[in-house]
């Protein structure tokens, strides 16, 4: 990758937002998208407005993309999914005709045919902060680059982007529930730590195996990297979680983009690693594996997330991980939150404005409650 991708780390990290998105559109953009994630098919681009740079993802309906760059992926497969395990075996066989419908409405809508902007091809994306001059400026040249695309803006919740919500709202956009995230506070842990990540810290101390960072990581390490997350799916039940490659992993790693953190055993093989990625004071762990095979696979999982939890206090950081293990996430000081995407389809024919709009409101009043409990 040449010496310059070697020095970028350093740059990275005294960077925020921009140079971050300047580093992505260098991997990424004008590149085929598969040999860094097996399951997305989408162009890459950057929009540039004043001194905010955000990278772009286009699809045009393409089948079996990972939810990241696909609402059908999310709303039409995945939220149907989890509604069909609330409603329980008879009723979800009489709904299956009622849920294939909605599909199909989504399908005719092209609901694919989309553009998601500062969308970093990870689950969680944090945004810059934008006047509203230039959020509508960003709008108006992303609705003229790509008129026949609807436009979406992933990873919001009220407590961190409330602003951006509002100013959103204003141009038009709809809001629709996504996910819930759980979000660790760095300042809030120490001051109000828990008997149970006292615990957790005592045995991070304690634990035989060697603690991997960032200069623990090799080339050869990637490849076991991709299998120890392939091996840990925390994507919610029925979505289509992005299949990383060990070439994504290795690019982002040797450009700073993404840091390791793990631990490997007595011969040296990793049995747990995460990858983070941060822009300022904000984190997410995109990239999170155990090795399940082991006799106590749940300890590793754990060591692992103290690990995050303890340099997220170090840091005074913000953590966000996605949903599953909601009962240790809780005990260990999380807080649950609503993720929304918004989309702006005012400039889309009559039939798919329509579509979105029935989209929008079966997810807030039947999505939402759900997901809220999990």
């Amino acid at each position: 990758m040449g010496p310059f991708m070697n020095q970028l780390p350093a740059l990275v990290n005294r960077g925020g937002h921009a140079l971050r998105a300047e580093l992505f559109g260098m991997i990424h953009a004008r590149r085929d998208t598969r040999p860094f994630i097996r399951n997305v098919t989408a162009d890459i681009d950057i929009l540039r407005v004043d001194d905010v740079i955000l990278p772009a993802t286009i699809t045009y309906g393409e089948p079996g993309n990972a939810w990241i760059c696909s609402p059908r992926a999310t709303w039409g497969d995945g939220m149907p999914h989890m509604l069909r395990e609330r409603l329980g075996p008879a009723l979800s066989r009489c709904s299956a005709g009622l849920f294939g419908l909605f599909g199909g409405m989504l399908d005719r809508a092209s609901i694919d045919r989309a553009v998601f902007v500062n969308n970093w091809l990870i689950d969680t994306c944090f945004h810059p902060v934008m006047s509203r001059r230039t959020l509508n400026t960003m709008i108006e040249r992303a609705v003229g680059r790509w008129p026949q695309h609807a436009l979406w803006i992933r990873s919001l919740n009220a407590e961190r982007n409330a602003a951006l919500i509002a100013s959103l709202r204003d141009a038009g956009f709809a809001l629709l529930p996504t996910r819930q995230v759980w979000v660790f506070d760095g300042i809030g842990l120490k001051l109000r730590m828990g008997a149970g990540l006292e615990r957790d810290l005592a045995r991070l101390q304690r634990t035989s195996m060697w603690t991997v960072g960032r200069n623990d990581i090799y080339p050869a390490d990637f490849p076991r990297i991709a299998a120890l997350h392939a091996a840990m799916d925390t994507a919610p039940h029925g979505w289509a979680h992005p299949h990383y490659t060990a070439h994504f992993m290795q690019y982002w790693h040797q450009a700073g983009l993404m840091e390791f953190r793990g631990f490997r055993d007595d011969e040296g093989r990793l049995q747990a690693v995460a990858g983070i990625f941060r822009i300022g004071d904000s984190i997410s762990v995109p990239i999170l594996g155990c090795n399940p095979a082991l006799p106590r696979a749940t300890q590793v999982y754990r060591l692992l997330m103290t690990r995050l939890l303890e340099e997220t206090m170090l840091g005074n950081a913000t953590l966000c991980l996605g949903p599953g293990q909601t009962a240790y996430k809780r005990e260990r000081g999380g807080r649950p939150m609503l993720e929304y995407s918004a989309v702006l389809t005012r400039h889309l024919p009559p039939a798919r404005r329509r579509a979105v709009a029935v989209l929008e409101s079966v997810a807030n009043r039947f999505y939402a409650p759900l997901i809220r409990r999990l």
